[in-house]
């Protein structure tokens, strides 16, 4: 099975309006010290250690920012982070004389910390012949409330495991089937995975 992961560009926003409002907070925490009477300039004009406290405020207020900033970089993958796992499986069971039932199941398990919001299923079907291959999307989901009713607001919670299902026949003379499936928030984070089966019965 091969795995890909593909990240949206939601998260690297958040991060930049994070770090962006980390500064503007520091700076506006400055400004307050000033307006609240903590210091001034005609103190600063009067007390030749002024300039060496000013430093030492812009300073700190620098490494208060800089700290703020540094830590959501470094933790917004593990803290704040919205990440999915995702696997495909496959019962193979008699149709009739010349195809097989292919029963899959996608499973999205919610990885990260924060919520999926609305997650949209996807997944497309490769068939392998000998004249080569073809190709097409799966859109008979069972039970798919969360993919066509546009009143329904479906989610994934932290930890919790959404299943989507689909059934679907494949001709006996086909030997491999390959599964790509994907899954989208409605912020725009996708993953992907996919899998291949050899298009023969199941052993269980």
């Amino acid at each position: 099975m091969v795995v890909a992961q593909l990240k949206g560009l939601t998260e690297r926003r958040k991060s930049a309006l994070i770090v962006t409002f980390s500064a503007l907070i520091a700076v506006l925490g400055l400004i307050g010290i000033v307006r609240h009477g903590l210091f001034s300039l005609p103190d600063l004009a009067k007390n030749k250690d002024g300039l060496n406290a000013l430093q030492s405020i812009v300073t700190m207020t620098a490494i208060i920012g800089a700290s703020i900033a540094s830590y959501y970089r470094f933790f917004r993958g593990r803290t704040f982070s919205v990440r999915a796992d995702l696997s495909i499986s496959c019962k193979i069971v008699p149709s009739n004389d010349s195809s097989f039932l292919h029963a899959v199941t996608f499973t999205v398990r919610n990885v990260g910390t924060m919520a999926i919001w609305n997650p949209l299923p996807q997944m497309r079907v490769e068939l392998q012949t000998a004249g080569g291959s073809r190709s097409y999307a799966i859109t008979n989901w069972l039970d798919d409330h969360m993919t066509h009713d546009p009143n329904s607001k479906g989610v994934i919670d932290a930890g919790e495991t959404a299943l989507f299902f689909v059934r679907h026949t494949v001709e006996k003379s086909v030997p491999a089937v390959t599964y790509v499936a994907s899954v989208m928030s409605e912020d725009g984070d996708s993953w992907m995975t996919g899998a291949s089966f050899a298009n023969e019965l199941s052993s269980d």
